[in-house]
């Protein structure tokens, strides 16, 4: 069973909506990978994905614990250049750019994330089922929330080992992923009220866009 460091007190998942939000997030995700793998994005291209995407953030008394985006699939994302004629297995969306934390509990930040961030997008886009790509140490916690390894491989520039592409539903997620939060004592009270949700409903295209409210 996943040990959660932190209570449901002081957590919060928002889907950055700010320029602060989105640099906050952005500064987050490039210190976890450069101090984890030395690895370093093209800041522009990181840029412009996050303002077309969805910046989930989960942050506990203020501070960034997790970071994942969430864009269109396959019309753009990180899979849509890396394997163009991978198939979609059905998914409208790809997750990606999982930061954790660098510390023991990580992967139970990481499970924070994926269940509540999947809450947002089940309510507030059309997105229901996802790809993602990991290395393979990370598809244990994809499959803890109902992903599967759909058994193809890809080659990702600067990193040694084959990355694992996984597919997954979001409802699947919180279903599964609810039990686990369950098992560590957060209610399902909890974890709504975890999640920040005002924000706007009106649709341009397949992006939401605020409200003036």
């Amino acid at each position: 069973m996943t040990e959660f460091p932190v209570g449901p007190r002081g957590l919060e998942l928002i889907r950055c909506s700010t320029s602060a939000e989105l640099r906050s997030a952005r500064q987050f995700r490039n210190q976890v990978f450069l101090a984890k793998g030395g690895i370093e994005f093209d800041s522009l291209q990181e840029r412009r994905r996050d303002e077309s995407s969805h910046v989930l953030l989960l942050t506990h008394q203020g501070k960034p614990r997790a970071t994942a985006r969430v864009q269109s699939y396959p019309a753009s994302g990180a899979l849509a250049g890396i394997a163009p004629d991978l198939p979609d297995f059905g998914a409208d969306s790809e997750v990606g750019r999982i930061a954790a934390l660098r510390s023991a509990d990580s992967v139970a930040d990481s499970l924070l994330l994926l269940v509540l961030g999947a809450m947002w997008l089940l309510t507030h886009t059309r997105h229901l089922r996802y790809l993602a790509y990991c290395h393979p140490k990370l598809t244990p916690l994809y499959e803890v929330v109902g992903a599967r390894d759909t058994g193809v491989t890809i080659c990702v520039e600067g990193r040694s080992d084959p990355y694992r592409v996984l597919v997954g539903e979001y409802g699947r997620c919180v279903e599964a992923g609810s039990r686990q939060l369950g098992h560590a004592g957060f209610s399902q009270l909890d974890a709504v009220a975890a999640v920040r949700w005002k924000y706007g409903h009106f649709w341009d295209d397949d992006r939401i866009v605020e409200s003036a409210s």
